[in-house]
């Protein structure tokens, strides 16, 4: 078995997504649903971001002390170095941190979700 699976309680805890585009909106939202507190990094966000929910646009550009108070990360960019560097950071500080599209850079997965409350497949 390559992954543990694990359902987590989001609910109030900070999730930094790094990037507020297209990826990173899918990811948001998925989190705000479970009643994540959202902070994002980015240069602009995604019209649709803005409008998602309950989002707070903590940066404009990512920086490793974001991380200090972030319970998982996610990096959801078109930069691979940028994600290389949240990786690498989110793993000095023992975070769980998933990078898009990208399962070298994770050290958890976000699965495929049949979702019919309360059933979860």
């Amino acid at each position: 078995m390559d992954y543990f699976p694990l359902f987590v309680d989001l609910k109030g805890r900070p999730v930094l997504v790094v990037g507020a585009g297209h990826v990173a909106l899918r990811k948001i939202r998925l989190l705000l649903r479970c009643g994540a507190v959202v902070r994002i990094a980015a240069g602009r966000l995604h019209p649709k971001v803005a409008g998602a929910g309950r989002v707070e646009w903590a940066a404009h550009s990512f920086s490793p002390e974001l991380l200090d108070t972030a319970f998982l990360a996610v990096a959801a960019t078109d930069d691979s170095d940028l994600n290389e560097r949240v990786f690498q950071a989110a793993q000095s500080r023992r975070l769980l941190v998933n990078t898009v599209d990208d399962p070298a850079r994770c050290n958890f997965i976000f699965p495929s979700i049949i979702d019919r409350n309360p059933i979860q497949i």
